[in-house]
């Protein structure tokens, strides 16, 4: 094929009933069957990849998968059965870099193929002047920490502890970098971790010298040998906590990550770490890597999708990320504004607001709304993009001041279920994509009358970092309730709890109905649901207002049971049990704990769910504390199901929940 460009990657889009061409090499190939695993191959390279869209469009899969092309290789997209507006823009973008966007027929693709070159080309370059300027300042890095602990000997105050942060793009050679150093320093006492052994493929064999590999999961448990380096490649894959713990814990580390977005949840949390690190810290090393070597310079497939997808590849424009979901828009006062139904903006008090579908702004508007988002939520991904675009049942309100974009709030019109899936989502059976704050509350909160409500869900909401602290997030927020009392009868949000996110949903009327027990990978954070009822005089509305008084009610109460379950809870969320203290009612004597412990024998709902609630009824009873009941001493332990089993003598975990699920029918409360 003429086009065809041996020093840059190459596209080619097939059609969805379209046979694959034949293609000896090395390969990849990503459909809808194992499209989840897609992170596996992260830490290689290939000449060639096949990628289908044809009934599902993975957008970070794509986007990760496509930064493991070699120059001079060849990706083959198959296009979707039917067409959707997230793949007219990724087209747009594609067209506007002078990719060919026409089908390729069969005859033409196979001569594609046939003409890949041998890989490695000589458009997979060598080694960077950059990455040898980083190479040589990691090797002064080590050298001070080794003259540190000299010194050390001597003087027992100095500290030693270095850390090198390696922010890159995709195929700017960050674990080549990694590998190098390692071998310039044979001397180095140095474990090397990554999300899998596969993904640290490419630092183990540049590294000559045997090299140890220290999966994620033993990062917590290993005590550090003196003068030992951690490496952590994909840094930004592992969950939250473990990095952070990590960063407390080692004296000589390097982190490398991606600075796009799709390579993981906390590469937000990273770029928060990263501010954190001089706190820990003596000597901190920044290494921002902008030349690619898997490709040549200007690679038209990279800009297309950067573009399209408004992926971030300078770090440092997203280094003052927020804490979480709302720290962006935390506020000190409420303005007045009223909002414009429509897609057409109407002003007042110098803020105006629109509220539209994505698929109705044009592509420099959509990716000013879309960079905002990422900057302002470490969850926002490419993915997203695509759900904004293709989804009829997703919404934005755009905050404008003047003529620029201050505020976003992305939000979710879900329920009310259809109801044939009412009764198998309640009995955990089924778990249908979208609308997760209904499900939530039938399955989790085991309300089944929260299945008939139209709600609202606040997905994101973001404000530009420099007006944050003005009000204008409060204002947002408000302009979003107005549009939902016309829409809904209850609004929601999720987020990872902090102190400083429940003052501004509590502020809004927003009260917390469920905590999640186990933290967040991502943040590091409990995640806890709030809710408020929409005002109406409709039946809906006024259901609604019932409802979330009595799920605040349950939730108060049983605030003391999540944290027998959990002790660390008290400590960690002091100002929600400060919150509890200060309501009117406490409904401790009127928990619905026998259809919860039925729900548990019958199987439908896990421990976690029961859990709570029961605590909080056993520790009402001194009598009931003292029995030998299984079931009471697993509810009240802190211990986790598996230490649990294993310390009873239960060949497992299974075999552990099935003995509670039998206690559970028979056990009595009153």
């Amino acid at each position: 094929m003429s086009s065809f460009r041996q020093h840059f990657r190459n596209l080619i889009i097939i059609a969805a009933d379209q046979d694959w061409p034949e293609y000896a090499g090395a390969k990849l190939h990503l459909s809808k069957a194992n499209l989840s695993s897609y992170r596996q191959h992260l830490g290689e390279q290939y000449n060639c990849i096949f990628f289908s869209a044809a009934t599902t469009f993975h957008a970070d899969a794509f986007l990760a998968v496509s930064g493991t092309l070699a120059g001079g290789g060849l990706l083959v997209l198959q296009a979707p059965v039917h067409s959707t507006p997230a793949w007219q823009r990724l087209l747009h973008y594609l067209q506007q870099q002078g990719i060919n966007t026409q089908l390729t027929s069969p005859a033409d693709a196979q001569h594609c193929c046939d003409n890949i070159p041998d890989w490695p080309t000589e458009a997979v370059l060598t080694p960077t002047t950059e990455q040898y300027t980083a190479l040589k300042e990691l090797q002064q890095l080590h050298r001070l920490s080794q003259a540190g602990a000299n010194i050390e000997q001597a003087n027992s105050n100095t500290l030693t502890s270095c850390v090198a942060v390696i922010n890159a793009p995709r195929g700017r050679g960050k674990s080549t970098l990694l590998g190098l150093w390692l071998n310039a320093q044979p001397e180095l006492n140095a474990l090397v971790c990554s999300p899998s052994k596969r993904q640290a493929a490419q630092i183990l064999a540049t590294a000559t010298q045997p090299v140890t590999f220290l999966p994620p999961d033993r990062l917590l448990a290993y005590t550090p040998q003196a003068q030992q380096w951690l490496v952590i490649d994909e840094a930004a894959s592992i969950p939250s906590h473990i990095v952070a713990a990590v960063a407390e814990r080692w004296q000589q580390l390097v982190l490398a990550t991606t600075t796009e977005g799709y390579e993981s949840a906390g590469r937000g949390f990273l770029l928060r770490l990263q501010s954190k690190l001089p706190n820990y810290f003596q000597q901190v090393l920044n290494i921002d890597l902008q030349k690619p070597i898997r490709w040549r310079d200007g690679d038209p497939l990279e800009a297309a999708l950067n573009a399209c997808f408004c992926l971030q590849s300078n770090p440092s424009a997203s280094a003052s990320l927020p804490l979480s979901t709302a720290d962006s828009v935390v506020e000190v006062a409420q303005n007045q504004t009223t909002v414009a139904h429509g897609s057409q903006p109407r002003t007042q008090h110098s803020l105006r607001y629109r509220i539209c579908h994505a698929a109705e702004l044009s592509h420099a508007e959509l990716s000013e709304v879309f960079a905002l988002l990422t900057t302002a939520h470490y969850q926002t991904s490419p993915n997203d993009l695509q759900l904004l675009l293709n989804d009829s049942t997703q919404r934005l309100v755009l905050q404008y001041q003047q003529q620029q974009l201050i505020g976003v709030c992305w939000m979710a019109h879900e329920g009310p279920l259809a109801a044939a899936l009412v009764t198998p989502i309640y009995q955990g059976k089924r778990r249908p994509p979208g609308n997760l704050l209904p499900q939530t509350m039938v399955f989790h909160l085991r309300e089944q009358a929260a299945a008939s409500l139209p709600m609202l869900r606040i997905v994101r909401i973001a404000v530009l970092p420099a007006l944050q602290g003005h009000g204008f997030g409060s204002s947002l927020l408000a302009s979003v309730s107005e549009f939902a009392d016309t829409q809904a009868a209850l609004m929601g949000t999720s987020f990872g709890g902090s102190e400083a996110l429940h003052q501004f949903w509590h502020r809004a009327g927003f009260q917390p109905v469920r905590l999640g027990l186990q933290k967040d990978a991502a943040s590091g954070m409990r995640s806890l649901v709030y809710i408020k009822p929409c005002r109406g005089n409709t039946q809906a509305a006024k259901q609604a207002h019932s409802l979330t008084t009595q799920l605040v009610t349950t939730f108060a109460a049983t605030l003391i049971g999540y944290a027998a379950a959990a002790p660390a809870i008290s400590n960690e969320l002091h100002w929600l049990l400060a919150w509890r203290d200060n309501l009117p009612t406490n409904a401790c004597n009127n928990l619905p704990i026998e259809r919860l412990l039925a729900d548990f024998a019958a199987g439908f709902i896990p421990f976690a769910v029961l859990q709570p609630m029961l605590a909080t009824v056993l520790l009402q009873s001194p009598q009931l504390q003292r029995s030998n009941n299984l079931l009471i001493l697993a509810t009240l332990s802190s211990k986790s199901l598996s230490a649990l089993a294993k310390e009873h003598g239960f060949s497992g975990k299974s075999e552990f929940i099935a003995e509670l699920r039998n206690l559970a029918q028979h056990l009595t409360l009153r």
